[in-house]
């Protein structure tokens, strides 16, 4: 689909971009035309179907909103449109905007009796759904190269799209077996390792675990426990296992106390924050949903839906749902509705922020992002990560001593945050590369010595940083695997020569302290020594599933 995208973000140029864009325009007949003219069969999907000029948009709409509603997500997050002659159906975004064209000769199948013999057809909308939902339909405005995506990644976002759709079918109560018939119809098993889809058996295993996904969701004959009179007996009970990690049950007996008392808002949240736990984000969006449409005053479970969102990757909705909610908090503490918003929920609320930042930063709005984050501090002035994710800001837009300022922040904050570390050993490498790159070969003798010790002492100081991080995460592979790196360029520039050792123990306090401290006390030559460190850091990396640290294990630890 990227390369198809790429056709038509081409395309649109001259229709679209050479106007002022307005978000609040309607561009699905330009996207249309745009498609017709890429010849979108080359895409996901081709239908066979036969035209009869019968079917309407409020049908397309109705198939749509039968698989938004199993994952709780709104009709108005989508734009539908009717696209005659491309004879298939096609996820696109715009300006923030999530389109979806559709033949309707090929569509209407979907909408029509849908118990009975439409589900092949129902998984391919579903499939173009699941696309969005997982957001691979790049902004056709923000995106700086449709075809940067590599085709192995191509064809994963293809499974991921597949076994979505499979979920959904599993839980409208529909038939695998024509699942599989339509998979069998568009897919072969020909090597994809050059195609953007992949091969025939790849698909159908993707099918198998959505739809068992989605039929293990619906069920609920896994847990028979005692049958107890109440709804607050059966939350309890609920609440004490969703304490413990049996979610299974947990879900069990927060349906039971819902099937009680439909109205019992704690048992839809708590039910909602248990699908979390077990990675059903639609599921949990779906409850969520239903809480915030029987209590409309509420602010948590927007916050929550908007969390669920961020962790899909379908940050433009985590935005929304988390703005949704800051200002239903706002609302409830200008009119005093303390039932909703207590003292409780205050010493929490900067968390709400700081998800909307973190949902802005991967959108690249980062003067959104900063806002929020500074938000977070003045809430919150402890609150490191708040720090450090500016820093992340200040390191997206090269400007590292800002971002080197605001993580040293973080870490007089939480001094024993591994990420923090790593971090700052990142900021350090980044500034250690631009000092290389301000090299000037005109410059005297003075000069020249001045930068190989300030270059020495930048990564003297990078390996301190990763030292830190792994002594408060023993675990922490990219760590290894970055310390290893940059023993390796300690010993390149030090050689295995002793002249040039003794110059840079010579011009460097610090690296004589290092080296005092790391080499002087073992039998092996300074070279061997950060040589030997390498490796070991890089096969340590390996065996913590870092699997790039075995290129360098094979090219220079023999």
């Amino acid at each position: 689909m990227k390369n198809i995208l790429f056709i038509i973000s081409l395309l649109i140029t001259y229709n679209i971009f050479s106007q002022t864009f307005n978000t609040e325009t309607y561009y699905g007949d330009e996207l249309c035309q745009t498609a017709q003219n890429a010849l979108i069969s080359k895409s996901s999907f081709v239908s066979s179907f036969k035209p009869n000029n019968t079917f309407s948009d409020e049908n397309a709409y109705i198939a749509l909103d039968k698989i938004l509603f199993q994952i709780g997500a709104s009709r108005d997050r989508f734009i539908i449109q009717s696209c005659s002659n491309i004879n298939n159906a096609l996820a696109v975004q715009l300006g923030g905007v999530r389109y979806i064209l559709y033949d309707p000769n090929f569509i209407e199948e979907v909408a029509n009796d849908v118990d009975n013999s439409s589900w092949g057809q129902m998984f391919i909308l579903a499939h173009e759904v699941g696309h969005h939902i997982n957001n691979h339909s790049l902004d056709l405005l923000i995106a700086e190269d449709l075809e940067s995506e590599t085709k192995h990644k191509q064809r994963q976002q293809e499974l991921d799209a597949d076994i979505f759709a499979a979920f959904v079918i599993a839980r409208l109560g529909g038939d695998y077996e024509q699942i599989v018939s339509v998979i069998k119809t568009i897919s072969d098993n020909e090597n994809d390792q050059k195609s953007t889809h992949p091969n025939l058996d790849k698909r159908l295993d993707a099918v198998k675990v959505g739809y068992n996904r989605g039929v293990s969701n619906n069920s609920q004959n896994f847990y028979n426990p005692t049958n107890l009179q109440t709804a607050e007996e059966y939350f309890n009970r609920a609440l004490l296992n969703e304490l413990k990690g049996n979610y299974d049950k947990a879900i069990y007996d927060y349906t039971k106390a819902i099937n009680i008392d439909p109205f019992y808002n704690n048992a839809i949240y708590r039910r909602g924050i248990t699908k979390r736990e077990k990675e059903d984000y639609f599921g949990s969006i779906k409850d969520l949903t239903k809480l915030s449409d029987i209590y409309t005053d509420m602010y948590k479970p927007y916050s929550e839906i908007g969390l669920n969102y961020y962790k899909i990757g379908d940050y433009n909705s985590a935005v929304s749902f988390l703005t949704i909610s800051i200002e239903k908090k706002d609302k409830a503490i200008k009119s005093g509705d303390f039932n909703n918003f207590n003292e409780s929920d205050a010493e929490n609320y900067h968390l709400t922020y700081y998800n909307r930042g973190q949902a802005y930063l991967k959108l690249r709005m980062y003067d959104e992002a900063y806002n929020d984050f500074s938000y977070v501090i003045y809430l919150q002035e402890g609150f490191d990560k708040a720090y450090s994710q500016i820093s992340q800001i200040y390191i997206l837009r090269n400007e590292y001593y800002q971002a080197l300022s605001w993580i040293n922040k973080a870490i007089e904050y939480n001094s024993t945050n591994s990420k923090n570390y790593f971090n700052r050993a990142v900021i350090l490498d980044l500034l250690h590369q631009l000092y290389l790159d301000d090299y000037d070969d005109s410059w005297g003798q003075k000069d020249k010595i001045e930068y190989l010790k300030n270059s020495f002492n930048f990564k003297i100081s990078e390996i301190e940083n990763y030292n830190l991080a792994i002594k408060y995460n023993k675990n922490y592979a990219i760590a290894f695997r970055s310390r290893g790196i940059a023993y390796e360029f300690i010993a390149d520039r030090i050689s295995s020569n002793d002249e040039f050792l003794n110059f840079y123990l010579e011009i460097s306090d610090e690296f004589k302290t290092f080296y005092n401290y790391s080499v002087k006390n073992n039998n092996e030559s300074a070279y061997s020594f950060y040589n030997i460190s390498a490796c070991n850091d890089w096969s340590i990396a390996v065996s913590l599933g870092n699997v790039e640290s075995e290129k360098w294990i094979s090219e220079d630890c023999n």
